[in-house]
């Protein structure tokens, strides 16, 4: 199976590690892919490698993807669970 894949972003998930947002067609079509990049042990230039940590999905449900996304932000603070992490992280930063 022959793949190609752009690299479409990078973010910090931790001063270690980063989540890769990526494209990449296969000969079944093109996906998105998620994935967490940690730096490689056997590496001597901090070279990175994915993990299995991820989510690969057909790009054509990318848009429901996106949606949900923003339904999980949006609730944020409506969310019984959410509301009770966001008291205990403001908590955090008062002393």
């Amino acid at each position: 199976m022959k793949s190609e894949q752009t690299l479409v972003s990078t973010f910090k998930k931790n001063p270690l590690d980063e989540v890769r947002v990526c494209l990449s067609k296969f000969d079944s079509g093109l996906f998105f892919d998620l994935r967490i990049w940690v730096p490689d042990k056997d590496s001597e230039d901090g070279e990175m490698v994915a993990t299995r940590k991820g989510i690969c999905l057909r790009y054509d449900l990318l848009e429901d993807t996106i949606k949900a996304l923003e339904k999980a932000r949006d609730s944020i603070g409506k969310s019984p669970v959410a509301l009770s992490e966001t008291r205990s992280l403001e908590g955090q930063g008062k002393g």
